[in-house]
């Protein structure tokens, strides 16, 4: 699926030991993307589907960076616009996290560290369970609204349509999305 993440980079740097923050930067767009497809399957009428998703630039995960620090674990705490909070622990190594952090990703089983507006993220570095580092950064989503996309269409295989209900919604609009052009 093709991921609306943009090549726009901005830098997070603190008075510690080197840039403190998210690898992808301290400001970041949220969008809806909206459209059209109709799925065209063999000895079936067309079935239209109307698609919604959503996305963060740069990008929904990132890496947590904090240069020249030598620590093993890290927890970030964002503190929300509207009070909430959210903390995530991560393993730390070579300057940032292992993993990436899930920035912006909500479903059953990812809650996402940032909220729209301003979010103030506090982290804790250490090592061998004794702290090294902490300080705090912030992190900007801004609305960037709802953008629609161009109608598509799409000739499924014969494979997809065979089920009882033809093509999902979720084949449907992953296939839509990862060729959605226009999207103004």
């Amino acid at each position: 699926m093709k991921s609306f993440v943009f090549a726009i980079l901005f830098g997070a740097s603190s008075a510690y030991a080197g840039a403190v923050g998210f690898e992808l930067g301290d400001q970041y767009e949220s969008v809806i993307y909206s459209g059209r497809t109709t799925v065209y399957c063999p000895a079936r009428a067309p079935e239209i589907f109307y698609c919604n998703a959503g996305g963060l630039s740069p990008g929904v995960v990132s890496h947590f960076v904090a240069e020249g620090v030598q620590a093993d674990k890290v927890r970030l705490k964002a503190y929300w616009q509207n009070g909430r909070t959210r903390s995530k622990n991560h393993s730390f190594s070579d300057g940032r996290t292992r993993s990436k952090v899930n920035l912006w990703i909500n479903t059953l089983f990812q809650r996402p560290l940032l909220a729209m507006g301003a979010n103030k993220i506090e982290y804790t570095l250490s090592k061998s369970g004794e702290t090294v580092e902490e300080g705090q950064f912030l992190v900007n989503v801004q609305d960037g609204g709802r953008r629609v996309c161009d109608d598509g269409y799409y000739h499924a295989p014969a494979s997809l349509c065979q089920s009882v209900g033809g093509v999902d919604y979720a084949t449907a609009c992953n296939h839509y999305f990862s060729r959605a052009r226009g999207c103004e």
